[in-house]
């Protein structure tokens, strides 16, 4: 019994999502490195100029509140991910989730 439960509390630890996984990521990686990096994204969306993978972590640990982190492809390459403020994120349970900061003009 005390195995199982030993068990059961490392599996938890394991799967929490911390906010040091964004330390993994780099622009330029792939969208495969970026699952590889940072596991399945709780949710995603896209438009005609990127994707955004969106992902729920915890700051400091499973006594913290969880925060909203987006990672954002173009051309299926990173370029840009980053956490979103609390006031980017809709108060209503089911909303989607806002897109993140626009891309910049083209030069």
């Amino acid at each position: 019994m005390r195995q199982l439960a030993l068990c059961l509390l490392i599996l938890a630890v394991a799967a929490c999502a911390t906010a040091t996984r964004t330390e993994r990521l780099r622009i330029g990686m792939t969208k495969a490195d970026v699952i590889a990096a940072m596991g399945q994204p709780l949710s995603f969306g896209a438009d005609r100029q990127s994707e955004i993978l969106y992902y729920r972590l915890y700051e400091e640990g499973l006594a913290s509140e969880p925060h909203t982190y987006f990672v954002r492809l173009v051309g299926g390459k990173v370029d840009s991910f980053g956490r979103l403020t609390e006031s980017e994120i809709p108060s209503t349970v089911g909303a989607p989730l806002p897109p993140p900061p626009p891309l910049p003009p083209a030069q």
